[in-house]
């Protein structure tokens, strides 16, 4: 028989630069927990059109489920991102890991990629944008047609659009249209 699984990222996987590396299996809970609790957005800073900011952002009310989220994030993207507490409508506290920086946010999407499902087209937008980014760094162009084409992909597939029910109004996930 197999031994026991743990909590505790540090009995599995090899070491990668000094800390411990996520198994599978804690990659494809995190993709779950992602595709329900989590958000991801690209969006420019300010109204303008000059910076992309990325964000990878995981919510919930217990914080034991957010310990878990920030072992593993640590362990695929190599750095320690802070839990905060934010009061959600005042009724309720939710605790947030936010992911804002370009290289955390591509190493998550890629990681958990296999595993996604509701959030896996715009998962695979902000890959291509951040290798694009990476590959070509546009610094004195700005942005290409392209890396501004995969921003307005993220946002539309981050959209919801309420459709009235039997039971209410629901969101219903935007069909992308073919190009």
């Amino acid at each position: 028989m197999g031994q026991p699984m743990s909590n505790n990222l540090t009995e599995y996987g090899e070491p990668q630069n000094g800390q411990p590396r996520a198994n599978d299996l804690d990659v494809a809970w995190l993709a779950g927990i992602f595709d329900g609790e989590g958000c991801l957005a690209a969006q420019w800073v300010n109204g303008t059109q000059e910076h992309v900011a990325l964000h990878w952002r995981v919510g919930n009310t217990d914080s034991d489920l957010l310990d878990k989220v920030q072992r593993i994030v640590l362990s695929v993207a190599g750095r320690k991102y802070p839990i905060s507490l934010h009061d959600d409508s005042g009724v309720h506290f939710c605790y947030r890991i936010d992911v804002t920086n370009q290289r955390g946010v591509e190493l998550l999407c890629q990681a958990t990629l296999p595993y996604l499902t509701s959030k896996r087209e715009q998962a695979e937008a902000v890959i291509r944008f951040c290798e694009s980014r990476r590959l070509h760094r546009h610094k004195n162009t700005g942005y290409s047609p392209e890396e501004r084409g995969l921003v307005a992909d993220m946002k539309r597939l981050k959209r919801c659009n309420l459709v009235p029910t039997s039971r209410g109004v629901e969101s219903k996930r935007e069909t992308p249209t073919a190009a």
